[in-house]
């Protein structure tokens, strides 16, 4: 379903990645980023002549212990923006008033759901647990078709396993039809059973 140009605006930038960043990631600018990882405090010597050893620990990703060790890693989604609601807002008087049609929006989301399926089928071989819920997009199309950036709501699981940077991924290299108009907004959702 499109949103209209009054879609709902974070009042904070707390809220600004719709809750979707996961464990060891922060909200910056709107995207999700890998959060500086806090050294743990070294240890007194017991012996004033021993050096004292530094403790490192290994920067995780967005989604850390929950994937299972077999040597799987989610899919990298630094680079993918997330969605603007000011970008919906931005009136420009040098372009015209066309818009997707729900239609053509839903056909080509539809084309997506065989790569949504590969997504999670290739987090489910590798993360211990059951993989459902739902998953609440919101995305931004801008007049050249290009995805402008996209969130992507999902339960701990669908977080945890690495599905929700997979279908981010997913979403934000698609090309939707381009049209004369200001960037739109759109939302979408479906079920992981």
């Amino acid at each position: 379903m499109l949103l209209g140009l009054a879609a709902c605006e974070p009042e904070h930038n707390a809220v600004a990645c719709y809750g979707v960043c996961g464990d060891g990631t922060e909200c910056v600018s709107g995207k999700c980023v890998v959060a500086q990882a806090e050294s743990a405090p070294e240890p007194e010597p017991e012996d004033k002549g021993k050096k004292k050893r530094r403790r490192r620990r290994k920067k995780g990703g967005s989604h850390g212990d929950a994937v299972s060790s077999d040597g799987f890693k989610p899919v990298d989604d630094s680079n993918v923006p997330g969605y603007d609601p000011k970008a919906t807002k931005t009136m420009d008087l040098g372009v015209g008033t066309e818009r997707l049609g729900d239609r053509v929006v839903n056909q080509h989301l539809g084309r997506l759901e065989p790569k949504f399926n590969k997504c999670i089928e290739t987090s489910a071989m590798h993360y211990d647990g059951d993989i459902k819920g739902e998953l609440d997009f919101v995305l931004s199309i801008k007049s050249s078709g290009k995805v402008g950036g996209v969130t992507v709501k999902g339960s701990k699981s669908l977080r945890d396993s690495g599905v929700v940077p997979c279908v981010r991924k997913v979403v934000y290299g698609h090309r939707f039809p381009s049209f004369d108009g200001a960037t739109m907004g759109v939302d979408y959702s479906f079920k992981v059973n």
